[in-house]
């Protein structure tokens, strides 16, 4: 059962932010083994936040982002070297797509609800996370990888959050 009515919004979204950076951190430095319980945490805390529809969102979402990613590395510009799940993408990686898809109505949700500003920062940030990820070896990048990623994210967050804002925000309790 959710407490979202229960907990504070400013700490609902200090909660989801400090969740999922942890999160973050642990798959791209962790692999597998860390990121399983870390994601596993992660939902546990995003129950006692969660808004009736959410996890529909979450799923569309995250579903999208592993098939983005999938696609990048097929057409090799992303490469994952400890991947033992080949053709998949690694668990860690679809794990945090499920990690990032929390805090769409929560952490990043006073910019989320701007779908043209979410899109400027996702084309920016999204290229910025995959080459931390490269620095730590968790991934390989080519150059086009990177307006790849800016791309993809930037479209994903752009329709991800005009349909919530213009056209369903019903769908996760948020008003116009």
């Amino acid at each position: 059962m959710s407490l979202h009515a229960h907990i504070p919004r400013p700490l609902q979204r200090l909660l989801n932010f400090v969740a999922y950076q942890a999160t973050w951190f642990t798959g791209v430095y962790g692999g597998d083994k860390w990121t399983i319980p870390a994601v596993t945490c992660l939902m546990l805390i995003h129950l006692l936040i969660v808004r009736e529809g959410e996890w529909k969102l979450m799923g569309c979402f995250a579903i999208t982002g592993i098939c983005m990613d999938t696609i990048w590395m097929h057409m090799g510009l992303v490469h994952y070297p400890e991947n033992t799940m080949y053709p998949l993408l690694p668990i860690w990686l679809m794990l945090l797509w499920f990690a990032v898809s929390t805090t769409l109505t929560h952490a990043i949700n006073p910019i989320f609800r701007r779908p043209i500003l979410v899109t400027i920062l996702a084309v920016l940030i999204a290229p910025y996370s995959y080459s931390v990820g490269a620095k730590a070896g968790g991934i390989e990048i080519t150059e086009v990888g990177y307006y790849a990623v800016a791309a993809g994210w930037g479209t994903l967050m752009f329709i991800t959050s005009f349909t919530i804002k213009y056209i369903r925000p019903d769908m996760v309790g948020l008003e116009h």
